[in-house]
């Protein structure tokens, strides 16, 4: 089974490195309320989301993007 947090993480950590990924994951996680372990659907939609407003910040619009898109494709199972 696969597990949404470590994929969000894997797929952040080769652009802002692994332990700055999972601070980010985990910090959002913490603001929003929630545990790794109990993420809906659609919790984890409104996390993703989230992400990439902040994303924006440390890689840029254009790069944020493509990163919410290959994050998005992976939760759905999608190469």
């Amino acid at each position: 089974m696969h597990d949404p947090i470590e994929t969000i993480i894997a797929t952040l950590a080769p652009v802002i490195g692994e332990h700055m990924s999972r601070a980010v994951v985990t910090g959002s996680l913490e603001r929003m309320g929630l545990t790794r372990d109990r993420v809906s659907a659609a919790e984890l939609g409104r996390l993703v989301h989230q992400l990439g407003l902040g994303l924006n910040v440390f890689v840029g619009r254009v790069k944020a993007k493509a990163l919410i898109e290959e994050l998005n494709r992976k939760l759905e199972g999608k190469p």
